[in-house]
């Protein structure tokens, strides 16, 4: 097998330490996809400098990246977007292709002919307290959902560029049919238990020796057509303990199932508990399985 070299946020991590199969593993901070979109971002150019100082002859290169987007960012913003009109869907893809093309540009400028794609695992299991350092928006069967509906579009988009992109997830075996994250799988309620990584080398080996061009578990086939619904799912208190409720609505007598364009005016939105009275009631927005 090629040597791999590994770049992107900290699931890099799994994959330590370098061995005779690893040339170098690239992690920095938290390379997100909106700072590797912009080729002027201080990220993408540490990250270039990085790549052009190695020898990626034989070597096939990783990219992990997506899950800080989906953990932190995707959830803040989406509601948002469709309370303006735009789709869930439209969303997704704006990301996703302002995302592959400047990958085809650094498979171009390092003359490299594929690029694989690691995908986001599940996300980090509810935590009891927000903090600066691990942020998080949503509850996570939410971010696990938004995962799976990002991986659905990312597979249909990577068929279409002009640099061949490989995907491997091993998102697929470690959440229930519910979206519930299935905590073995972690070492640390975020990162991947180290105890798979042999498994993950397993994921991508046939991307690297060209038998096939994704990895992931064959749940993904039943799962690829499931429809999702914002629902209201009642908070008792706005407990500064539950932290945080970004994006969510403020309304005891909210509907169930809500459509953020027809009914955002019975709502209203507040980005953190400072914004509320600790004894109000609220509802939550999430995401579930349609019924």
């Amino acid at each position: 097998m090629k040597k791999l070299v590994f770049a992107g946020d900290s699931h890099t991590g799994i994959f330590r330490p370098i061995t005779d199969d690893v040339q170098a593993i690239y992690h920095r901070g938290a390379l997100t996809m909106d700072s590797f979109s912009r080729g002027n971002s201080e990220a993408y150019r540490d990250l270039v400098e990085f790549l052009t100082s190695i020898n990626l002859k034989d070597c096939a290169l990783v990219l992990c990246l997506s899950e800080v987007d989906i953990r932190v960012h995707f959830w803040r913003d989406m509601p948002i977007y469709e309370s303006r009109g735009m789709g869930f869907g439209e969303y997704l893809d704006s990301k996703i292709d302002s995302f592959l093309a400047r990958v085809d540009a650094l498979a171009q400028m390092l003359n490299l002919p594929n690029i694989i794609l690691w995908g986001a695992p599940a996300s980090q299991m509810n935590m009891n307290n927000h903090t600066d350092a691990l942020p998080a928006t949503g509850d996570n069967v939410t971010r696990n959902i938004i995962t799976h509906l990002f991986n659905t579009r990312l597979v249909q988009a990577v068929a279409t560029r002009p640099t061949r992109l490989l995907f491997s997830t091993p998102f697929y075996g470690m959440v229930t049919d519910d979206f519930v994250s299935e905590p073995t799988w972690f070492h640390d309620g975020v990162h991947l238990n180290f105890g798979l990584r042999n498994h993950c080398y397993q994921m991508l080996k046939p991307l690297v020796d060209g038998t096939t061009k994704a990895t992931f578990a064959t749940r993904f086939n039943d799962m690829k057509d499931i429809g999702f619904a914002y629902l209201s799912q009642a908070r008792n208190t706005a407990d500064a303990s539950r932290m945080p409720f970004f994006r969510t609505w403020i309304r005891s007598d909210a509907p169930a199932e809500i459509s953020l364009v027809n009914n955002l005016g019975q709502f209203s939105l507040f980005r953190s508990i400072g914004e509320v009275g600790a004894g109000d009631t609220i509802n939550e927005l999430v995401l579930r399985r349609a019924a």
